[in-house]
């Protein structure tokens, strides 16, 4: 997991969290310190996909709040999600009646959201 942005803005922002352990620290640490409400995204097929690269990406919305100042926004973001495993370029149909398409695992996941209004919610100059 990536979500860009300078670290200085908020402690869970411009760093690479890998593997599933690291992927926990990322989630645990922005939710220490942000909570969200109504994130919704857009329609699936308003989704940009790239079966051959088994890449997704995505855009969302929600209402953001720091924790600490109570001080909140809503915000648009965009997750670009690269998959990988078994199945990956893989179209449905390709598998025998009754088997499975086998597994596919998150193999990238990268944000692009407001951290400048993170960042001034966070020191309550929102």
């Amino acid at each position: 997991i990536h979500e860009h942005g300078l670290p200085a803005l908020a402690p869970f922002l411009g760093r690479d969290y890998v593997g599933l352990d690291a992927a926990r620290r990322y989630f645990e640490e922005m939710g220490a310190h942000l909570r969200y409400e109504g994130m919704r995204f857009e329609e699936e097929a308003e989704w940009v996909v790239d079966v051959a690269r088994g890449v997704v990406v995505v855009r969302g919305w929600a209402r953001f709040e720091a924790r600490r100042t109570g001080q909140g926004w809503g915000e648009g973001f965009v997750y670009r999600l690269r998959m990988g495993g078994d199945s990956c370029g893989i179209e449905e149909g390709d598998f025998p009646e009754g088997e499975g398409e086998g597994e596919v695992k998150v193999k990238e996941y990268l944000v692009w959201a407001d951290t400048g209004a993170a960042y001034l919610a966070l020191r309550g100059e929102l």
